[in-house]
């Protein structure tokens, strides 16, 4: 055999494997079979994230719920500060309640006063009663 004929049949052969492994490596790709894993890997991160958006539509709806209820508390307790505020504006401040104090102690006083000088017409009404009381019996 002549050196081409067999350079011919070599470089013929070479092509032919060449070929071969090109269609055998499209068909068993790598590529392909992680295709198939990454599909299913995102349709199961789509199912999760999903759920996710679910879960948090709930807890949404729970935390709106929860703050209504917080805001007619706080509402509530606005109203019975307001009517403490009017209560505590009409009350007597340290110097009215200072003058108030000295007022009534004045008072009791003067009361003692007249207490002391009611006692001698007390005294005499007791013994006119007694007068009387005689005469009549």
């Amino acid at each position: 055999m002549d050196v081409v004929v067999v350079k011919d049949l070599v470089i013929g052969a070479a092509a032919i494997i060449a070929a071969g492994l090109t269609i055998w490596n499209f068909f068993q790709s790598p590529s392909k079979k992680n295709e198939g894993e990454i599909r299913s890997l995102r349709d199961e991160n789509e199912s999760k994230a999903r759920s996710l958006r679910e879960e948090i539509a709930a807890l949404r709806k729970e935390s709106a719920a929860e703050l209504k209820s917080v805001d007619d508390k706080v509402d509530a307790i606005g109203g019975r500060l307001g009517t403490l505020e009017v209560m505590v504006r009409h009350m007597p401040d340290k110097d009215s309640q200072h003058r108030l104090e000295v007022s009534l102690t004045e008072l009791k006083g003067q009361m003692g006063n007249l207490v002391e000088r009611l006692a001698p017409i007390d005294n005499l009404s007791r013994r006119l009663q007694e007068v009387l009381l005689e005469k009549a019996s």
